[in-house]
């Protein structure tokens, strides 16, 4: 979960969001899950920020308004 919040950019730092792009998140996934994912599309970007969105919230301890569906 932290590696997931950890793809959050912060453009204070000149940190891009490592969700931003198809690209991008394809090479996040690929780094942390070497061989065990097949290809992101854009269709999975939303869930996949949405699923970080809700673990933070999670995190700080905030009432979730909703949960993301991983399949």
């Amino acid at each position: 979960m932290q590696d997931l919040l950890n793809t959050r950019g912060v453009p204070a730092y000149d940190v891009r969001d490592l969700l931003d792009t198809v690209a991008d998140a394809q090479r996040w996934v690929r780094m942390l899950l070497p061989g065990t994912v097949g290809r992101l599309t854009a269709a999975d970007l939303p869930a996949l920020r949405r699923l970080r969105l809700d673990v933070a919230r999670a995190v700080r301890g905030d009432a979730a308004t909703g949960t993301a569906a991983v399949t």
